[in-house]
């Protein structure tokens, strides 16, 4: 069973309810994504900004879906904790909302310094190597670095966020694999529930995966 691309007649819920068939047991979970809250005081620059706790949150969401829909795709496994321990460090050495080409390098390195006890010695250098690379402009082919291609897709489905006006919105050509396309909408729709939530007073982590549990597309 393929899951379909969703249009803007094809409602969130509804491909909520097709992304549980084809999951199933293997749909993300609300309580196990808890487990990856980044300290608030590992960010350098703005906790609440753009670039804060709330994007970082919905790329940790949208990882998950899309590992999920690529291992299943593709019959293949990839570095689950790599991706996750990336979604949730990838921005946190920021020093600008502005382009900051540095920013992943020095992600790269800080989480090597940082985070050695919570994974691996391969995880912590293929979650170096993420952080370091996602922002480095290389479209690569998504054989060479299944991981990496993913993770950019994860980074770049939040850029719903800077409006459709903005020279950094959202390319949908640029993404990488058909299941990365099949997450446009339900990214939208994360972003718009979980900003909604925060100006409920809803905390910054919380509220993306509180958004993404209301449309169904984590348990």
């Amino acid at each position: 069973m393929e899951i379909r691309k969703p249009n803007p007649a094809f409602e969130v819920h509804e491909y909520g309810q097709e992304l549980r068939q084809i999951l199933g047991e293997n749909l993300p979970s609300h309580s196990f994504l808890l487990q990856y809250r980044p300290n608030k005081n590992w960010f350098y620059y703005e906790y609440e900004g753009i670039h804060g706790m709330r994007h970082i949150t919905r790329v940790l969401i949208l990882q998950e879906l899309l590992a999920s829909l690529t291992e299943r795709a593709r019959s293949m496994l990839l570095n689950r904790e790599a991706l996750r321990f990336a979604a949730i460090t990838h921005d946190l050495r920021r020093q600008s909302d502005l382009a900051d080409e540095s920013h992943g390098q020095r992600a790269g390195i800080w989480i090597k310094e940082h985070l050695q006890d919570l994974c691996d010695s391969k995880t912590l250098e293929m979650t170096a190597e993420l952080n370091t690379r996602h922002n480095d402009g290389i479209k690569l082919p998504f054989e060479e670095f299944p991981e990496l291609a993913l993770f950019k897709d994860a980074d770049a489905l939040d850029r719903c966020r800077f409006g459709e006006r903005s020279y950094t919105k959202l390319n949908e050509r640029a993404l990488r694999t058909e299941e990365s396309k099949t997450l446009i909408i339900p990214a939208k729709a994360i972003y718009l529930l979980s900003e909604a939530k925060v100006r409920e007073g809803v905390d910054h982590f919380e509220a993306p995966l509180d958004a993404a549990a209301e449309l169904g597309l984590i348990s």
